[in-house]
């Protein structure tokens, strides 16, 4: 595996854990004290600029409820999208504070439906 290659596995492999982190609400910190690491460490794991033991992996996973080939990308919806502007989208957001975290969401929401709105306008015209 090339520096490159295993670079781009452990973004994906964070990024994995993060979103499952995120779907449960929980914080890095919460989640590094369970596994015996700092919110410190925890945020690196998720961006990839450390690796993770496999007995730490083994142990999020089991925290967090999915198997651990969930986080290697089989089965399960394991396809996370991995671009880099991705992960740097996700880990900004996560450095925000709760009330911050819900802010965010709401105006990707709205974006979301303004985008839908967009293309149905332009499907109307097409076929018009």
């Amino acid at each position: 595996m090339t520096q490159l290659q295993e670079n781009e596995f452990k973004r994906s492999l964070g990024l994995r854990i993060m979103v499952q982190r995120q779907k449960m609400h929980m914080s890095q910190k919460d989640l590094g004290a369970r596994i015996g690491v700092s919110g410190q460490q925890m945020q690196k794991y998720e961006n990839g600029i450390n690796s993770m033991s496999p007995h730490r992996l083994a142990l999020c996973a089991e925290i967090l409820g999915k198997p651990v080939g969930y986080f290697y990308g089989d089965g399960e919806d394991g396809s996370v999208p991995t671009s880099s502007n991705i992960l740097r989208i996700a880990a900004e957001i996560d450095q925000l504070p709760e009330e911050g975290m819900d802010v965010i969401l709401n105006m990707m929401q709205n974006l979301t439906r303004v985008a839908e709105l967009c293309q149905e306008v332009e499907r109307r015209q097409k076929v018009a």
